[in-house]
């Protein structure tokens, strides 16, 4: 587990700039030594103490985090499995304790597919905030061929 709080700002310019500045925050996180230290202590909580004490200290150390997201980088060419052609691939999170929503994203055989699990206290229409993604893909995607 690691928790990162990114700069985002839903109106401050397109989606590419707002992508842009998400990802230039975690890509520069990703250098420091965080990762490796969070994935030490979150082993150490989960292996070595009572569950009620890590179950209580991940939630703590997730920073009021709403949502944790993957991104799983599939095969660029179909598959095979027994002969036979893999359709399709798909990923799914299971929720950290704490953490409402997980959101994966694959890529397969030059598509995109992406997966929500979300507590429904919270995301009472999963579906509906996977098209809200879907229609934030679509305008980045248009935004990027139109900037070419």
């Amino acid at each position: 587990a690691f928790a990162v709080t990114t700069p985002f700002k839903s109106k401050a310019g397109s989606s590419i700039k707002r992508l842009r500045t998400i990802s230039k925050a975690l890509q520069l996180m990703k250098r420091t030594p965080a990762p490796q230290i969070s994935y030490l202590i979150t082993s150490f909580i989960s292996n070595y103490l009572p569950k009620r004490v890590a179950q209580y200290a991940l939630v703590k150390a997730n920073c009021h985090s709403v949502a944790t997201i993957s991104n799983v980088h599939g095969f660029p060419e179909t598959i095979h499995w027994a002969g036979n052609p893999v359709e399709m691939i798909c990923a799914f999170l299971p929720l950290p304790t704490g953490i409402p929503i997980g959101i994966v994203v694959t890529s397969y055989n030059g598509r995109i597919i992406m997966s929500v699990d979300a507590d429904a206290s919270v995301v009472p229409d999963a579906d509906e905030f996977l098209q809200w993604m879907v229609e934030e893909y679509e305008t980045i995607k248009s935004e990027a061929e139109t900037s070419q």
